[in-house]
Parts: C-alpha cells; sequence; structure tokens
C-alpha cells in the first residue's frame, strides 16, 4: 500500500505478545502505550520504515492489563489522529479469541483475519470468525501464512493448480477440492 501511494500507519496493538518490532527490526523503548499512558505525541513513537510513506508504531512498554490501554478514551483519540494523517492504518492485534481484540473491532472500518498453517485448527478458526460476526465486525478475507510451498501450489508452466478453503456466504468456512482445472496464472522469477 505504501509503495502504492497511499500513507500507511502500522500499529503492532498485541499489547501480550508484540512482534512487529521483532519482525521489522526497530526499537521498541516506547511505542504505542507510552502514547497512550505518557504526555507523548505520535512523531514521538512512530519510526518511519523504508521510505516516508510507512510510519510503525510498536508496542512499546507493555501495561498489565492490555484491556484498560486499549479501551481508554485516550485509545480513541490516537486513532481519530492518526486517521488524519494517514491513508491506511494496519493494526497487528492479539489473538481473535481474546477480549483485547473484541474492543479494537469496534474501531476498525474491517477485520483480516490471518490463520496460521498447520497451527490453527479449523473449529478453533471457525469459531473466532463467529464470533466477529456477532460483534458485527467486517471480515474482509482470511490470509494463511506460513504455508509450506509444496502444500500451496502445483506448479506448470505459467499455470497452477490450487486448493482452496473458503468462506461462504453464510460465514462459514467451506473446503473446496481441487478442480484440476489449469488456471492462467503469470509466474514472476525472483
Amino acid at each position: 500500500m505504501a509503495r502504492g501511494g497511499k500513507r500507511v500507519v502500522l500499529i503492532d496493538a498485541d499489547l501480550r505478545k508484540p512482534q512487529v518490532h521483532q519482525i521489522l527490526g526497530i526499537p521498541n523503548q516506547v511505542g504505542l502505550c507510552d502514547l497512550i499512558q505518557k504526555d507523548m505525541n505520535i512523531v514521538d513513537v512512530a519510526f518511519t520504515w523504508k521510505g516516508k510513506r510507512l510510519a510503525v508504531v510498536p508496542s512499546g512498554n507493555l501495561p498489565q492489563d492490555p484491556v484498560d490501554v486499549l479501551g481508554s478514551l485516550k485509545m480513541v483519540q490516537i486513532f481519530s489522529e492518526m486517521r488524519s494523517v494517514a491513508d491506511v492504518i494496519v493494526i497487528d492485534s492479539s489473538p481473535v479469541l481474546l477480549s483485547d481484540t473484541w474492543l479494537l473491532t469496534r474501531r476498525v472500518d474491517w477485520v483480516l483475519m490471518v490463520l496460521t498453517s498447520g497451527r490453527t485448527r479449523a473449529g478453533a478458526a471457525q469459531d473466532a470468525l463467529d464470533q466477529l460476526k456477532r460483534t458485527n465486525a467486517r471480515v474482509v478475507g482470511v490470509v494463511l501464512n506460513r504455508m509450506p510451498p509444496s502444500q500451496a501450489y502445483a506448479y506448470g508452466r505459467n499455470q497452477y493448480y490450487s486448493s482452496i478453503n473458503r468462506i461462504s456466504n453464510d460465514g462459514k468456512f467451506a473446503k473446496q477440492k481441487p478442480s484440476g482445472r489449469k488456471r492462467d496464472m503469470p509466474l514472476r522469477r525472483r
């Protein structure tokens, strides 16, 4: 999104096991929690990452009770302030079954669920999706990460076969059997 010209803010709101700072290799001495609990500005805690269009706000010093922090009026003010300076705000949160995440779903435009291949069980994913629906969260998609390449695709000459899971219209996960049909897909060499 940032490469496409959008001003993007990435916020690490996982106040239990934050990882954004580790993945991106940025400091985590100050961040979202400090912004909420202390008299700081966004510019004091945000890091520009790989260009001027992506700002990253790490979690910072973790609170004893993440729910109090994420449910605070100050958090609402911070989101409002960030919306005025960014085209897109991406929030990394705790797993969806924790109460912290439910607070965030009330403040976001949409939710993109991230599931881990080989680790997230279908029943747990379905429970999370059901809970999101009960809170009227707008789930726009699911990302399956850490999928071994051998399980993701079987490539042919500029074509691929795929076994996919989808969310049906009734909000249930539905496994689709591979059709064996080739689909045109250009391959990019890296």
